[in-house]
């Protein structure tokens, strides 16, 4: 009690030293602050600096892509234009928000945005010109009216860049007078806190003498509390945990343990207290305790278990006790070992009581095993039956829901028995979509019904099987009383033979009478007996009358055309005295007066004592056979006259004979022959007029022809002598007309063209082709001398711009040369790429071995700067020896690799793999690629950037970039060379991309090249 007013006196004087010393560190951090924050203001200043640039940037972006869509109308340029859009928004954006302290300048930004905001429109309003108007006129208006609105706008920002010049002046300066004054203020201030430290220290050690005394009382209880713990029964130790560098507990150093130690293992506990429990108890990390103990720890929640061990050959069980103290715990463990001997015994005489009730339970299953073998008998007999009959039976608890299936059920579904657990809701999974209504319904009223009621439900439905298969079920149930159970029984037979056989039959019925409908037959029945006449309702049909419209009687034999009429009654006559069939041709009238033509056949009908009783036949309509006949000999005339009007040559030409069997007149007009001299040449027409270095090419061609499939057809070109003894170039069109019983081809159907002005016309073309050969050729060296003389003043500007830029100039000027070298360093780039785009079409295509493993370390020296400068790895497997142009080779490899290596992510050097391989055709899978070729498969993957995978195309066209100069230099023009490269060798390039994972890149080139 006398220790609480000094307690509290000290208390009170550490607050007030804090309390001062933080008062005095909050004046230093208001200075700091003021500091911190003139400078956030001069990065501020720098960013909109920087804003303001990037503006012009994508600015010029935009109108660089506005006019290539002007001048290519390729969709790539609006995307790349709309990208520029967004982005000089968002920077104009930001810098509003980086001004919104300066309010001129804020004013400024609204007249910037004002001013791209009408720049934009224009562009927008030339890209929708450019649907009606030509691109040269759309290009020239947006140049000139671009270039004002450009200016205006580059007038703006310097404007804003003066502002922001001079807010710049004053926040450097109000920053260096913060800067040199903070110091000198922060260690007036550091005096000030060391006096108040050195007031409260003395304070503090009056109290020292006071707290020695409540020492010697804290000693005097430890005692206490010792004699206490070693006098209890049970055990109690206090652990603290032992942690690796990762903060995992591995072990734990005994803090504390009392005597009882040494009464279960003979340890004196001063003799191990402060080792870790590791070495007193080895194994101690892989025990169950350990694990506890480890818990105990990490979750903090009391843990009590009983614990078997055998130390030192002494066995003995424990009961543990485990509190969680800071980052220890305290163990309390009690010895049990004679209360576990007692329950040992306990055990055992509860196992001889099981012994006997198991001999007991073995009596029983040896008549269970009796009983089931005489199910299983029965069973088996059950299952071939419903195999047999094609049945399946099943169960259904209905207070459990529980379903059973028999193996048979499980078959009929298609499964193999116990694929499925059985229920109806997986059971419908089965039933024909159409049938799924009536099956639930079905399961439904079952399901009600009154147990008492002997009768079955049944229902038949359809049914998928597993293996796609349409089955027809019948399926029966009811529900019966078992035990206190309710159990709905059942079986399913598979009907679909039945089913089918009655749908067959009666779509031969209606297929029948659709037979009689199409075929234009009706039948009909002459009883002599009775004298009538029946005919059936497509008969009276065909004659235009509803069924039993008419009487039909010997008398009045329904309309037939009176000249006919004679021969029908004899026929009838024949028929029922002599037995002779009918089989004629005659007219009737139908009942709307028009004349049909028939065809009647009938067979006479005997009884068992082969007296002739009737006369049943049928009869077709033949009004529209005739009718075409008619037409088809108008229209044979009409056809002649056609291929005569006809500017070619037809004719049909027979193989086995070798001679035409028709031809029209124009081979008159095509070769000066008549149609007699035609035919008086007879089969040696093809020596007489067929040129004769080409008679044994017009015979191999005809033989060929008895080959040819349905369809097919097959030309030639050939030399035909005409009358006035010159020889024209014909080219000849065949297919077949004719077939014999094997199937090949006898006659021939054939078109002849005189092509003689078309072979004139391409010899002028051959010759055409040969001068555009050599207009290419002076081209290629016109681009040669061009891109040296293009270069010449560029490097000029660079040597001069560089020199002055090495003098004494402005911060200004000094960035305008820098950007100056920048731009012409791009310049000579793209000339440089243009060119090689230029070579890769026109180098001369002489392939040679070449070991692709000596173009990668050429490549590889080549980038020897670039490969160091990233720390790129590049993995090389073994790649082949294979037949290319070694010079565009080493470009393509130079290229891809180069990309692999500057598109890569920051802060993670690049590994690029090369690979080969040897694949088929078929599995390129792109068009063009011939699929009984093989082809070496050249694989280079990157683990760089990526990209989206719809540029995986265009990646590959000439300028396609996918970013801005300022985030990675380049032409755009390197795939487009390789591309280019890789069509000279008659192979395929294809690439796959994934932003943020890498890109991969696949040469395909034939093996046999």
């Amino acid at each position: 009690m006398k220790l609480l007013p000094t307690i509290n006196v000290n208390l009170l004087l550490t607050i007030i030293v804090i309390s001062i010393l933080g008062y005095y560190s909050y004046l230093s951090y208001q200075r700091i602050e003021s500091l911190n924050k003139e400078a956030d203001k001069v990065s501020h200043t720098y960013i909109v600096k920087l804003k303001l640039e990037q503006t012009i940037t994508y600015l010029q972006d935009a109108g660089t892509a506005q006019r290539g869509y002007l001048l290519t109308i390729d969709p790539s340029f609006l995307h790349a234009f709309n990208m520029a859009v967004k982005k000089t928004d968002n920077a104009v954006k930001e810098i509003n928000s980086l001004t919104r302290d300066n309010p001129k300048q804020q004013q400024n930004v609204q007249t910037l945005k004002a001013l791209i905001g009408d720049r934009y429109k224009l562009l927008r309003f030339l890209i929708i010109m450019k649907k009606s108007a030509s691109a040269t006129a759309v290009a020239s208006t947006s140049h000139f009216e671009d270039k004002d609105k450009m200016d205006t706008i580059r007038a703006q920002i310097a404007t804003m860049n003066r502002l922001e010049d001079s807010l710049l002046a004053e926040r450097e300066k109000t920053k260096k007078h913060l800067s040199s004054t903070t110091p000198l203020y922060s260690l007036l201030l550091s005096f000030v806190s060391l006096l108040v430290i050195f007031i409260g220290v003395y304070k503090i050690r009056r109290d020292v003498k006071k707290q020695a005394k409540l020492r010697e009382e804290l000693s005097y209880s430890k005692s206490f509390l010792q004699n206490v713990l070693n006098s209890t029964p049970n055990g109690i130790g206090c652990y603290e945990a032992i942690r690796n560098e990762a903060g995992k507990i591995i072990d734990f150093r005994i803090k504390y343990i009392n005597k009882e130690i040494t009464t279960i293992y003979g340890f004196i506990p001063e003799d191990i207290i402060g080792k870790p429990f590791g070495d007193v108890f080895p194994e101690f990390d892989k025990s169950e305790s350990f694990k506890h103990f480890c818990d105990c720890i990490e979750n903090g929640t009391h843990i009590e278990y009983e614990s078997e061990s055998t130390f030192n050959n002494v066995h003995t069980w424990f009961h543990i006790q485990l509190e969680k103290l800071y980052d220890g715990l305290t163990v309390t463990f009690r010895n049990i070992t004679e209360q576990k001997n007692e329950a040992l015994l306990q055990l055992k005489e509860h196992n001889k009581a099981l012994e006997k009730a198991n001999a007991d339970l073995a009596r029983a299953t040896e008549k269970t095993k009796q009983l089931n073998e005489k199910l299983l008998i029965q069973n088996e007999i059950f299952k071939q039956a419903e195999e047999s009959s094609l049945q399946g039976s099943y169960s259904r608890n209905l207070f459990t829901d529980e379903s059973t299936y028999s193996d048979n059920m499980y078959k009929l579904l298609g499964c193999e028995p116990g694929e499925f657990i059985p229920s109806p809701e997986e059971f419908l999974k089965y039933v024909h979509s159409e049938d799924k209504e009536n099956v639930k319904e079905y399961v439904k009223n079952i399901s009600a019904k009154d147990s008492k009621n002997d009768k079955f439900l049944v229902t038949k439905h359809r049914i998928i099987a597993k293996d796609g298969k349409l089955k027809y079920m019948q399926r029966t149930g009811k529900i019966i009383n078992y035990g206190n159970k309710e159990m709905m029984v059942g079986t399913m037979r598979d009907i679909t033979a039945d089913t089918l056989l009655n749908q067959h039959i009666k779509f031969r019925e209606a297929q029948l009478t659709q037979a009689q409908n199409i075929g234009k037959l009706g039948s009909f029945y002459n009883d002599f007996l009775t004298n009538t006449i029946t005919w059936s309702d497509e008969l009276y049909r065909l004659y235009g009358y509803e069924p039993g419209e008419i009487e039909v009687n010997e008398k009045i034999v329904a309309n037939i055309y009176p000249e006919d009429l004679p021969a029908m009654q004899k026929a009838v006559k024949n028929a029922h005295e002599k037995g002779i069939p009918i089989d004629m041709e005659y007219r009737r009238t139908d009942k709307n007066g028009k004349l049909r033509y028939v065809y009647s056949k009938a067979e006479v009908i005997r009884d068992a004592s082969e007296n002739i009783i009737g006369l049943f036949g049928v009869n077709m309509d033949l009004t529209d056979l005739r009718e075409k006949e008619m037409q088809l000999k108008e229209s044979e005339k009409f056809n002649r006259a056609i291929l005569d009007l006809a500017p070619n040559v037809v004719y049909i030409y027979d193989l086995e004979k070798r001679d035409n069997i028709f031809i029209n007149k124009n081979i008159s007009q095509i070769a000066g022959y008549t149609d007699k001299e035609i035919q008086d040449f007879g089969a040696d027409i093809m020596k007489t007029v067929i040129h004769p270095d080409d008679l044994q090419r017009v015979a191999a061609h005809h033989e060929n022809c008895k080959h040819l499939k349905d369809g097919a057809i097959s030309e030639i070109e050939y030399r035909f002598k005409n009358k006035q003894g010159n020889y024209i170039y014909l080219l000849s069109r065949d297919t077949g007309f004719a077939h014999d019983q094997k199937g090949e081809v006898t006659q021939i159907i054939g078109v002849t063209i005189d092509i003689t002005e078309i072979k004139k016309t391409n010899q002028a073309l051959i010759t055409a082709n040969q001068e555009l050969e050599r207009s290419n050729q002076e081209l290629t060296s016109f681009t040669y001398v061009a891109s040296h003389d293009l270069q010449e003043p560029l490097r000029k500007i660079r040597i001069f711009a560089s020199r002055i830029l090495a003098d004494q100039l402005s911060e200004n000027n000094k960035e305008l040369f820098t950007r100056i070298i920048s731009s012409v360093s791009r310049m000579n780039e793209l000339i440089e790429a243009l060119f090689n785009y230029s070579r890769a079409n026109t180098t001369a295509i002489i392939k040679e071995e070449t070991d692709l493993n000596y173009v990668v370390e050429e490549v590889k020296n080549a980038l020897h700067h670039i490969i160091e400068e990233k720390n790129a790895i590049i993995e090389l497997s073994p790649l082949p020896k294979i037949k290319v142009v070694r010079i565009q080779f080493l470009q393509l490899l130079t290229n891809i690799i180069e990309n692999g290596i500057k598109y890569s992510k920051q802060n993670i050097a690049p590994h690029l793999q090369i690979s080969a391989r040897i694949v088929k055709g078929e599995e390129i899978r792109k068009p063009g690629a011939d699929t009984k070729t093989n082809y070496w498969k050249l694989s280079i993957t990157d683990n760089g950037i990526g990209f989206e995978p719809q540029y995986e195309n265009k990646i590959f066209d000439i300028f396609q970039r996918l970013h801005s100069r300022t985030e990675y230099n380049g032409t755009g023009i390197g795939l487009a060379i390789c591309k280019k490269v890789v069509q000279n060798h008659n192979g395929f390039i294809s690439a796959k991309g994934k932003p943020g994972v890498g890109s991969a890149f696949n040469i395909f080139i034939p093996v046999n090249e």
